[in-house]
């Protein structure tokens, strides 16, 4: 099997659904099926995008994926199968909403050292600024890191 055909995420037979809260002394909770049977293999050097209409259930499949909402079904990431929230795993949301994402107060080079130093790739700030000088001189950035 080549790289490209090993799957680094398996999910089958996904399913999800929000649960309303009770109001009241007689609410009555509703139940809203989001994900119906899910099946998808995202393999290892793949770019993958989804895409879908908006409520359609993009995020919640991402939040099942990193385990921070309850499923049912199997998902699979580097051959282990998921169990909940696991912060030792390397897979993150990315926000598409630049505005809630990216705090206007920050230095570019602020924003792209903290996920370094959350995730303990390079702990000590001088060693991760280093990391992000030399990644944003491969991408000619390097001024715009203590500029903007």
């Amino acid at each position: 099997m080549s790289e490209s055909s090993n799957p680094i995420i398996v999910i089958r037979n996904l399913s999800a659904a929000y649960v309303s809260r009770n109001f009241g002394w007689f609410g009555k909770k509703e139940i809203k099926p989001v994900l119906n049977n899910i099946n998808l293999d995202i393999n290892t050097s793949e770019i993958f995008g989804l895409t879908g209409e908006s409520g359609c259930g993009k995020t919640t499949l991402a939040r099942c994926i990193l385990g921070l909402i309850d499923y049912e079904g199997e998902i699979i990431i580097d051959g282990q199968k998921q169990d909940g929230f696991d912060p030792g795993h390397n897979i993150q949301m990315v926000f598409q909403d630049t505005a809630s994402s990216l705090n206007p107060v920050k230095k570019i080079g602020w924003l792209l050292e903290e996920p370094l130093i959350i995730k303990g790739i390079n702990p000590s700030v001088p060693h991760s600024l280093d990391h992000v000088r030399a990644s944003t001189d491969a991408i000619s950035l390097r001024s715009s890191i203590t500029e903007y």
